[in-house]
């Protein structure tokens, strides 16, 4: 049998003898295989996620607090029954193959009731289970695609973009022309554990089943082929908005070895959006260039020194006079045309051409001088990330 069976076969065998269903699954909650028996306790929402999803949903995980049932399988070296009163009794035994833990096979108690010699069965189905797994190659949580792209992102081999391609391509991933990264953060992932985590990733498997999904440095990315439709960003605002998460969305690039820049630029988009109190959730990166530039930026040197003095004087008139001087500036800068910002500031456009005249009094920054205006736009973003500059030991205006 061990020959020339399967591992559907053996799950067969082990069910009709047990005369309930079994599931084997790895330690992300994976439905890899399954007895032919299906389970009717569609009550139990543990296992209406497991028999519609093919795994637990993660949402489900802070409801039955299955973090610590997962960690419970992990540790536990024998078959043992798991009783409650809210779901259908289990009877599980852990897997580990190739000397690390890779999941379990479970038996519900569905369709008959659990009898004295059931363990048994489970601790030997584990055993004939962990050798053909072993014999099959498989391996838990990360797939092989998954370790090249981290391979690729850690920088610990140096490829150029055709042999990435060639080496993806023996993975069975044939590489597209054009790519979209989106980065998942927030403090809910910062604190979730291993099982968690997998059980987001298993969930966005399913919105995004052509995407490739995996985890690093604590963050749930999405690498997927560009296309030119809402339907993507549609289903990651669902995500951030059900699991309390924040987005940052990439502009199209072409080469894969680009995507350790574009993850770092992604990163920055996030720490940005989060440092301006950003209401949204889905932040793109093209929307945050000219920031993620300053972010860059300041990480030369000392940000203050590209600060424009003559906003920052501005800036501590309008604090001890009570002025929006520094406000009319920018936003006649950023809107082009003197009627235009003066129905943005609501009030007349008189009135913007006085403050606008005392803003370059104060700054000493002279009129239609285009170099001075690039700078002081440049000044403005300095200091919406930077806000501590205005703090900086100087003459007040």
């Amino acid at each position: 049998m061990l020959d020339g069976g399967t591992i559907a076969d053996i799950l067969e065998i082990a069910s009709s003898l047990l005369q309930n269903p079994i599931l084997l699954q790895d330690f992300t909650t994976r439905v890899l295989f399954s007895s032919s028996i299906s389970s009717s306790a569609m009550e139990d929402e543990i296992l209406h996620s497991v028999f519609t999803y093919g795994y637990v949903l993660p949402d489900l995980f802070e409801k039955y607090d299955y973090d610590n049932v997962l960690d419970m399988i992990a540790q536990e070296p024998e078959a043992f029954l798991l009783q409650s009163d809210k779901k259908n009794n289990r009877l599980i035994r852990r897997l580990n193959v190739n000397k690390k833990y890779f999941g379990w096979v479970l038996a519900v108690e569905d369709t008959h009731p659990f009898q004295y010699g059931d363990a048994d069965i489970m601790n030997y189905l584990a055993e004939i289970l962990t050798f053909m797994l072993e014999k099959d190659n498989y391996s838990a949580g990360n797939t092989q695609v998954e370790n090249l792209i981290t391979e690729l992102l850690d920088g610990m081999t140096s490829y150029t973009e055709k042999d990435f391609r060639q080496r993806a391509s023996r993975f069975g991933w044939n590489i597209r022309d054009s790519f979209v990264l989106t980065v998942l953060s927030g403090k809910k992932l910062t604190h979730v554990g291993r099982n968690t985590m997998a059980a987001y990733r298993n969930h966005l498997s399913l919105l995004f089943p052509e995407a490739k999904i995996f985890v690093y440095h604590n963050n749930l990315n999405l690498l997927s082929e560009y296309r030119n439709n809402n339907l993507q960003e549609d289903r990651i605002l669902s995500i951030v908005e059900n699991y309390g998460l924040t987005a940052s969305i990439s502009d199209p690039f072409e080469q894969i070895t680009d995507l350790p820049e574009v993850f770092r630029e992604q990163l920055a988009v996030l720490h940005i959006g989060r440092k301006l109190n950003r209401s949204d959730r889905v932040w793109h990166f093209r929307d945050f260039v000219i920031y993620v530039a300053v972010f860059y930026l300041a990480q030369t040197g000392n940000i203050r020194h590209y600060c424009s003095d003559g906003l920052v004087r501005v800036f501590k008139y309008d604090k001890n006079h009570g002025s929006d001087l520094a406000k009319s500036k920018r936003v006649y800068l950023e809107s082009g045309a003197l009627n235009t910002a003066s129905k943005k500031l609501n009030i007349h456009h008189n009135t913007l051409q006085y403050r606008l005249a005392k803003f370059n009094e104060i700054s000493g920054i002279g009129i239609n001088n285009r170099m001075s205006e690039l700078e002081l736009i440049l000044s403005y973003y300095i200091l919406d990330l930077f806000p501590e500059i205005l703090d900086h030991d100087g003459k007040e205006a």
